[in-house]
């Protein structure tokens, strides 16, 4: 009984560690466009900003991303009152933990964990996938009815454009991500809307472990959420892909622009063997913009399961 409670418990953490880490990935993909320069500096503070950052629950996503990591990795995150003594699998010990600013200020010594740490930025960044087989967990999620039964996964859809190197010179990304969750009812029918329903309730409530799925029974949910992925995600990667093909058109005119500009100045250097020389230098460049730009044409789709789970209600405790 003893082994079973610290199986559970360790399937629990690392479930509780990919919600948060998961959640703190579409943050992040969100806040890309937000951050960005090029939408200027505003030198009035928006009130309304301000206390939507203040109210956001991504230093909940860092703590339960932090800790469930730390107890399914054989480190150890203990509750203190109001903090955490954390104990990283290498050793390493940080002590009276926080990740709220508000704490973070309220008490003396407090140290606050958040993304600028570079040991939960790394958590954040290397997000575990699922492998074929892998005993997934039966779970219960608070909030849900109990006729919500099933298979759920969530899925990371990604479009990797170009079959070589990081370009050097092209301005557009060379991988573009979506996330997709999907559920399949007992019968194997598949309903999106319950999915992103379990997927809301999954971010605010924490799943309990009640069981795990048998090699067998696994590997054949794995199929079977494989497939329904694959299915529910042509709509978001065709969104992907038109994304990418315009960004590379408008790279296209920009680079043609750019050359022809630059071409034209280097005709009036009077020197004739330096504007040869440039002439030159500027043809193979705009040979090798031409070439990684038809290296990006070429897209490879991706589909990469992030956490598979078995939706149980409380009276089933083994299937």
């Amino acid at each position: 009984m003893f082994s079973l409670w610290r199986k559970a418990r360790r399937e629990n953490s690392a479930a509780s560690r990919l919600l948060g880490t998961t959640s703190l990935r579409f943050a992040l993909h969100g806040w890309q466009r937000e951050s960005s320069a090029i939408y200027g500096i505003s030198e009035e503070p928006d009130v309304q900003i301000a206390e939507h950052l203040r109210s956001h629950p991504l230093p909940h996503w860092v703590e339960r991303m932090t800790v469930g990591y730390l107890n399914s990795h054989g480190g150890a995150a203990i509750r203190k009152r109001s903090w955490w003594e954390l104990s990283w699998p290498d050793g390493q010990e940080q002590h009276k933990c926080v990740f709220s600013t508000r704490e973070a200020d309220r008490l003396t010594d407090a140290t606050l964990l958040n993304l600028e740490n570079n040991r939960v930025r790394g958590l954040a960044l290397n997000l575990p996938q699922v492998a074929a087989g892998q005993p997934l967990p039966c779970v219960t999620v608070s909030g849900l009815p109990s006729s919500i039964t099933g298979l759920w996964g969530l899925f990371e859809i990604r479009l990797r454009a170009g079959m070589r190197q990081k370009p050097q010179s092209l301005r557009i990304p060379t991988v573009r991500r979506g996330y997709v969750s999907v559920f399949l009812s007992e019968e194997g029918k598949l309903f999106l809307p319950t999915a992103r329903h379990i997927w809301d309730a999954l971010q605010t409530a924490e799943p309990q472990v009640m069981d795990t799925l048998s090699f067998e029974k696994s590997a054949t949910a794995y199929e079977r959420l494989q497939e329904a992925a694959e299915q529910a995600g042509h709509e978001l990667f065709d969104a992907l892909q038109q994304e990418h093909l315009s960004s590379v058109a408008r790279e296209e005119e920009r680079g043609t622009v750019a050359f022809g500009s630059r071409r034209k100045a280097i005709e009036r250097v009077g020197l004739p063997e330096v504007r040869q020389y440039r002439l030159a230098r500027c043809d193979a460049e705009e040979a090798e913009w031409r070439n990684e730009l038809q290296s990006a044409r070429q897209i490879v789709p991706e589909i990469l399961p992030l956490l598979m789970l078995k939706i149980v209600s409380k009276s089933q405790c083994s299937l």
